[in-house]
């Protein structure tokens, strides 16, 4: 039991700062983060005074149903923050999660959006 318990402290007290890309395209900004072991029920997106937080666990779900001969993932939590810029729409802000990989979509605000003025005529 004292395994265990010594286990689970060193599981909350290892931060691992994932890998991820930041591109930007028309309507926004696009991020691509590497989570492996987590998944969407262990994985928090908060925003607090302009910073985006992505927290996440990993879960050795193949440990208990396999003897684990090797190991590289380290059991740890993920964690990683983003100052966002001011023309970003937080409030519009979505996510998706497919075999490890967290995308999330920050659209620019419409105020900042590129757009064509038509010109009227009299």
């Amino acid at each position: 039991m004292q395994t265990t318990e010594k286990k689970e402290i060193q599981k909350r007290t290892n931060i691992c700062k994932p890998a991820t890309d930041v591109v930007s395209c028309e309507d926004g900004i696009k991020i691509f983060m590497d989570l492996p072991g987590a998944d969407d029920k262990s994985t928090e997106i908060s925003i607090e005074n302009n910073v985006l937080t992505v927290k996440a666990s990993y879960s050795d779900a193949m440990g208990e149903m396999f003897r684990t001969l090797h190991r590289e993932y380290d059991e740890c939590d993920y964690q990683r923050e983003f100052t966002l810029p001011k023309n970003v729409s937080c409030r519009k802000i979505n996510a998706s999660m497919k075999d490890g990989v967290l995308e999330m979509f920050l659209p620019f605000s419409d105020e900042v959006k590129p757009r064509k003025i038509e010109i009227k005529k009299e």
